[in-house]
């Protein structure tokens, strides 16, 4: 009696694992806020499903439901093969050279390293422009610790929490900050221009969880208000989302602005997970940038994150019109 309760057990959480694997990314928000709330906790962690997947089958392969367990492991791989065509799809061709470099970093509020530990870091990266979310713990230290190599400073909007802090090498042009819904100065955009390419779009963000969905909401519509643009300009976009980019909202994202990422996607949390976390931090272009090189960055810095070191190919200036 209890092998088949427990095979009955197995059963429902195979088929559950799998539908959520499957087809979580389809899940509108407006299916209603417990399903909604549960679809976009599972849609970012699709792969690692397919793990759990692998797991039940072998349980009901030793109680001897062999059929089952193989037919569920051939969904399983046709759902991996499935997700890993449509990420390789939304993929940034590679740059062939480094014309600007950009390094993310989810820094944790609560990191408790010492401020000039961190700043050495961030100038070893050696990188153009640096975006640091959660900055408040050294927002008042960290831009006068790296005057010397990012003199170009966007500072936060309020002294009590300071959502994101960018520092520049680069002298930058428009220059924005502003709330979302979800926390002060998490949205960021500034212009940056070079005699040789056009004037690239920045923006940063750092999105509420998917599954608060009202939250959610209003921060995705600040970010396609900033993203939306009949002729996109050249534009990068980074930064967390709390989502992979198999998932729904970085799905709809990439459709609507036909932004491309990685050409497999970095994972950034948890940290101590290394590899097999998820990857919700990302950099994203459009407009013509292309992705010449990316890696993970920050092991050991205090953070549950890694950051994301990247450079990107920037597209050449269009000659003159005769």
């Amino acid at each position: 009696m209890w092998t088949e309760r427990l095979i009955g057990v197995l059963l429902l959480g195979l088929g559950a694992t799998l539908g959520l694997a499957g087809f979580s990314q389809y899940i509108p928000d407006s299916a209603g806020q417990f399903v909604s709330m549960i679809v976009r906790v599972f849609d970012s962690l699709r792969l690692h499903l397919l793990l759990g997947v692998i797991v039940l089958s072998a349980l009901l392969w030793t109680l001897g439901e062999g059929r089952i367990a193989l037919a569920a492991l051939v969904c399983a791989g046709i759902i991996a093969v499935l997700v890993i065509v449509d990420t390789r799809a939304r993929a940034s061709s590679p740059g062939p050279r480094a014309d600007l470099s950009v390094l993310w970093f989810n820094m944790l509020e609560s990191n408790e390293i010492p401020d000039t530990r961190l700043a050495e870091a961030l100038t070893a990266a050696d990188v153009d422009i640096l975006i640091l979310a959660e900055s408040t713990p050294m927002a008042a230290t960290l831009p006068g610790l790296m005057q010397e190599t990012h003199p170009h400073v966007l500072e936060c909007p309020a002294e009590s929490h300071c959502g994101l802090l960018l520092l520049s090498r680069v002298p930058l042009a428009f220059r924005m900050i502003r709330d979302l819904s979800s926390g002060e100065g998490r949205l960021l955009r500034v212009t940056y221009a070079s005699e040789n390419h056009p004037t690239v779009h920045l923006i940063g963000a750092h999105l509420v969880k998917p599954w608060y969905t009202g939250f959610s909401d209003t921060d995705m519509e600040a970010l396609e208000a900033a993203l939306d643009a009949k002729v996109p300009p050249p534009l990068i976009l980074t930064g967390d989302f709390n989502a992979a980019p198999w998932s729904r909202r970085l799905r709809g994202l990439s459709d609507r602005f036909a932004l491309k990422h990685a050409p497999w996607p970095l994972a950034t949390w948890p940290a101590k997970l290394g590899r097999w976390g998820v990857p919700i931090d990302h950099m994203l272009v459009g407009g013509g940038v292309e992705l010449h090189r990316i890696a993970t960055w920050g092991q050991g810095l205090g953070s549950n994150h890694l950051g994301l070191r990247a450079e990107f190919t920037l597209p050449d200036k269009s000659p003159p019109s005769q």
